[in-house]
């Protein structure tokens, strides 16, 4: 009875860590249409106060729609009207990604961990989003992303592409634009812009983004 008692046990203590593992955030206020869809859903539910997130969920707001989610490190997130917001992961690691807001406004209240050297990040279309122990608000639409630095510092910076296949070596020197016989060099990447409260950053595609005072 011990042994039976003692695995009953074991199993529960396993299957509490992973119920845990899975769960991204949970919704604290919902206000007008609201829904989530799962992973390899096409359909959404209807979002409830209470409702527990896993990573991979879609939350999307309809008109006058508004959500609030806490996320499983202490981080609160709104989300305004018709916007959609994808749960990626937890770790604040330099080659992932926490969140993306895939259309709409969002406002990130994100929780300082001074025991993770990683940014909370954050993508978009066209841009790459890290924060650390700051207010930002993230607006995405179909000419590009502006993001609103409310509080603390913000960087952003263009989307991660896939390295291009090797280029041929020109003759002449390189130099920007076209060169004999066609070949053409492109310019350098853009580098991350800085934003600090109170500011805007404007990305529009192709563009490093830019700064100026709200």
């Amino acid at each position: 009875m011990k042994r039976i008692t003692a695995l009953f046990v074991a199993v529960m203590m396993v299957s509490s860590q992973v119920f845990a593992a899975s769960v991204a955030g949970t919704v604290k206020v919902v206000k007008g249409g609201v829904d989530v869809v799962k992973a390899q859903a096409v359909m959404g539910k209807v979002a409830k106060e209470g409702l527990n997130l896993s990573f991979d969920d879609i939350l999307r707001t309809k008109r006058k729609g508004y959500a609030e989610v806490s996320f499983v490190d202490g981080s609160d997130i709104k989300v305004f009207e018709k916007s959609r917001l994808l749960l990626l992961g937890q770790d604040r690691t330099k080659d992932g990604f926490n969140a993306e807001i895939q259309k709409g406004k969002v406002l990130f209240k994100v929780e300082k961990m001074h025991e993770v050297a990683g940014d909370f990040r954050i993508k978009t279309s066209n841009a790459v989003i890290g924060v650390k122990g700051t207010v930002v608000a993230g607006m995405v639409d179909p000419t590009g992303t502006t993001v609103e630095c409310i509080s603390g510092l913000v960087v952003v910076g263009p989307p991660l592409l896939p390295p291009p296949p090797p280029a041929p070596v020109p003759v002449a020197p390189p130099a920007f634009g076209s060169q004999p016989g066609g070949l053409a060099i492109a310019p350098p990447p853009p580098t991350p812009s800085c934003c600090t409260a109170p500011r805007f950053c404007f990305r529009t595609a192709g563009t490093a983004g830019s700064c100026g005072s709200s």
